[in-house]
């Protein structure tokens, strides 16, 4: 049972990790309009570590 419980809890954070999920709309500055195509990533501040990626849809959209 604590074997159990050890192997649960080291491989916890790894499921945390395992999916991210970024939304939002991406839209141009001066026209407001939706830009669409984009690539958006998310990485941490001051890296260049990729943790998720995605592309807008036609309406500036994405998930």
């Amino acid at each position: 049972m604590k074997y159990q419980l050890v192997v649960f809890l080291f491989l916890l954070p790894l499921f945390s990790f395992a999916q991210k999920e970024i939304k939002g709309r991406v839209v141009d500055r001066k026209t407001l309009k939706p830009v669409p195509l984009a690539t958006v990533t998310l990485h941490p501040i001051g890296s260049q570590n990729i943790l998720a990626y995605t592309m807008t849809a036609d309406d500036g959209t994405f998930f």
